[in-house]
């Protein structure tokens, strides 16, 4: 029973990776893009205040990503406030009606699968330079 259960975790755990990573494909970031954006600032947050400075910087972009997490400001809980009223006046502005439905790429374009049946289609195929056996 242990083993089922541990392969479940294991599965929903990869669930997600390929949700998350197929969800910033269609996105346009390409992997190292991801990457950052789930490792902003290749340092985890030491406390609330640094979250929602990353927050600001990698996800709403209100600051610049140049900008350095300042401890005096945090002390005042000056990224709190500033995350609550960006997320307050995105809430206040959003309108359900004007959401559009996205173009989203294909990930791949496979190549049509036809084998040759007999030998002699086989090296005329290979000849030909078309290797897609």
């Amino acid at each position: 029973m242990d083993l089922k259960k541990l392969l479940r975790e294991e599965q929903v755990h990869l669930a997600l990776e390929c949700a998350v990573t197929i969800t910033g494909i269609r996105r346009g970031l390409n992997p190292i893009q991801q990457s950052d954006f789930w490792s902003p600032m290749g340092k985890i947050a030491e406390s609330q205040e640094e979250v929602f400075f990353q927050d600001l910087v990698h996800i709403h972009r209100v600051l610049p990503p140049s900008d350095k997490f300042n401890p005096a400001l945090a002390d005042k809980g000056y990224y709190t406030k500033l995350k609550h009223r960006v997320l307050k006046e995105f809430w206040d502005n959003y309108d359900p009606e004007q959401k559009t439905q996205r173009h989203i790429p294909k990930i791949f374009n496979p190549r049509p699968l036809t084998k040759p049946k007999t030998l002699k289609a086989i090296r005329r195929q290979l000849a030909e330079g078309n290797h897609g056996i």
